[in-house]
């Protein structure tokens, strides 16, 4: 590749400013949140009308709607992850959350629903790059604090201080309709922005994935996990989704954290969970971990 620049995730090699095409198959594009609900009032519904108060008297003393926000914020809501499918992980999850055990009868009356609303493989157009030059909303980051409302939506000096520190841009596109090739930015000859985050290469995480620190403000923690990749601050499309399409590309494993840069003027804002609900609220920062 001559001198082009290199990101390396895992054993993935991605060259910067060069559109990449990838097809996320079906097994891993995340369900909706509306599937995800009607998912959980299936379970309620079971729980309530085939089990003795006796045997559920956690997931009553909890209440449905605190149950139905810790599966929703606790599941991955892909079809396949390194954890099994789906069905197990959710049988798995309401056993060691309320000691309840799904009949493998109804987990398969589950999985039969999954397999009826199974989203279609989705392709998806990107680029990673070091070279922030458009204007706020030009990859659906209108509202985005890192550009400047007063400078004419230009990148502000967070963003300077993100890619002086190693920082990237994580730009998504899709084919430019013929009526907008002169209205808007159109990039690699035919494709217009419709999402992006950033991606910082130098984080260090906890073991617990609860805390992290990266290696842009020079703190240190007692216990540190390992070097790894954190996407965060998603726009145009859901961080999750983008981060699910990323683990699938580099092969690797993503894990939820919570993630801390308020010094200096990098600084990180609270996205929401990876359903992209309001109602299911999460600062949601994901690292790339290798399989």
């Amino acid at each position: 590749m001559g001198n082009s620049k290199l990101l390396k995730i895992n054993k993935a090699e991605i060259e910067l400013n060069k559109l990449v095409e990838f097809e996320l198959k079906s097994e891993l594009v995340p369900l909706t949140i509306s599937q995800a609900e009607k998912l959980f009032l299936m379970i309620d519904e079971h729980i309530q009308t085939s089990y003795e108060i006796k045997e559920i008297t956690d997931y009553l003393s909890t209440g449905p709607s605190s149950v139905q926000y810790r599966l929703i914020t606790t599941v991955d809501w892909v079809w396949k992850n390194h954890k099994g499918a789906l069905t197990k992980r959710i049988q798995k999850h309401m056993y060691e959350e309320y000691k309840i055990k799904l009949s493998d009868r109804f987990v398969s009356a589950i999985g039969n629903y999954i397999s009826s609303i199974m989203p279609k493989p989705t392709k998806y157009y990107f680029d990673i790059t070091d070279q922030v030059e458009w204007t706020a909303g030009t990859f659906g980051d209108h509202a985005s604090c890192f550009f400047d409302s007063n400078n004419h939506g230009r990148p502000n000096s967070a963003v300077t201080e993100l890619l002086w520190r190693g920082g990237l841009a994580l730009r998504f596109f899709k084919p430019a309709p013929t009526s907008l090739k002169n209205e808007i930015p159109i990039y690699y000859n035919d494709f217009i922005g419709i999402g992006r985050a950033w991606l910082d290469p130098n984080s260090l995480v906890a073991p617990n994935a609860a805390v992290i620190h990266d290696a842009w403000h020079g703190s240190t923690l007692s216990k540190v996990y390992e070097k790894t990749t954190t996407i965060f601050n998603g726009y145009g499309l859901r961080t999750y989704l983008i981060a699910k399409i990323m683990e699938a590309f580099t092969k690797t494993i993503t894990e939820e954290v919570t993630h801390y840069t308020r010094k200096g003027s990098v600084y990180v804002n609270g996205d929401v969970h990876p359903l992209c609900k309001r109602k299911y609220p999460s600062k949601l920062f994901v690292s790339l971990f290798p399989s």
